[in-house]
């Protein structure tokens, strides 16, 4: 694998972690005023990709929904 593969795969999980918070949050991000939430977690959930995908699934034992 490349590391444009391992970049990919990154991201996947990064998106995977941002599509877990976007459904447990949405609610709460809808509400006027917090629609950078939207931008700030999809940065971050990139950024951090398997490392904040893991960290969710640990701090929600199991239940990320």
């Amino acid at each position: 694998m490349s590391w444009i593969d391992y970049a990919g795969l990154w991201m996947i999980f990064g998106l995977i972690n941002y599509a877990i918070k976007l459904i447990k949050f949405n609610k709460d991000w809808r509400k006027e005023g917090k629609g950078v939430f939207f931008v700030a977690v999809l940065l971050a959930a990139l950024v951090f990709g398997p490392i904040g995908l893991l960290s969710t699934l640990i701090t929600s034992r199991g239940k990320p929904l």
